[in-house]
């Protein structure tokens, strides 16, 4: 995949069209955890380059999601804007074509009232493991939910019915809170990570009982209060 990568991008520079391109190279998630099969940041990092015509080299720093992926071409390609897919599940798989993310177009071409996202949604299954396999199978009884904030990454692990596709909220069985910069680090007395290491989980420390309330009613206000099963 990445030396076909390699090849079609030499071709649209040496036949001198790629400042007429919309040019995406992104990759899935996964080092050194195969299959992505966790929450961690290891897994759920997605590493994003975009071209266009007229832009200038930099970086921009916002909260990025791949859901976000098709708003954001569509957008710059066409100036289009693809509609929000309904909160209920039902209603959205009736839907022909609907987003759960958002166009950062807006904030590539420096757009000064663009309000980026504050955070980053991901979930993973787990369950009674069956013959070393956690997936989508009658065994699979838990879901873990988990958001990345600007300074942490807090999951919420908690009962699942798979054949409804919902999590029982009611039914929290683990949470998870890692600190991730050194002003969050001097609340606190236990050493923290970057993104490369989660490895010190201080949810039940006290001096973070707040930020984790915060949190937890963050991601649950996306996975279970924005999205219903009638």
């Amino acid at each position: 995949m990445v030396i076909n990568s390699a090849i079609m991008i030499r071709c649209v520079i040496s036949n001198g069209i790629i400042d007429n391109m919309l040019n995406l190279l992104y990759d899935s998630p996964q080092y050194s955890q195969w299959s992505k099969v966790t929450n961690f940041e290891h897994a759920t990092r997605i590493p994003f380059m975009i071209k266009y015509p007229g832009a200038k080299p930099g970086r921009y720093s916002s909260f990025f999601e791949a859901v976000d992926l098709l708003p954001t071409m569509v957008d710059m390609a066409f100036n289009l804007s693809i509609p929000s897919c309904p909160k209920d599940v039902p209603s959205a798989r009736k839907i022909e074509l609907c987003t759960d993310g958002a166009s950062v177009a807006p904030g590539l071409r420096g757009d000064e009232k663009f309000e980026p996202k504050t955070a980053a949604y991901s979930q993973v299954p787990r369950g009674a493991i069956i013959d070393g396999e956690p997936g989508n199978i009658p065994g699979e009884i838990y879901m873990g939910y988990t958001l990345r904030t600007e300074g942490y990454r807090y999951s919420e692990w908690v009962g699942f019915n798979a054949s409804l596709g919902k999590g029982n909220w009611s039914n929290l069985v683990g949470r998870e809170l890692y600190v991730h910069n050194s002003t969050a680090l001097s609340k606190g007395s236990m050493p923290g990570c970057d993104w490369n290491m989660e490895t010190h989980n201080v949810v039940n420390m006290e001096e973070y009982k707040s930020i984790s309330s915060q949190l937890s009613q963050q991601l649950r206000n996306q996975f279970f209060i924005n999205w219903t099963l009638h």
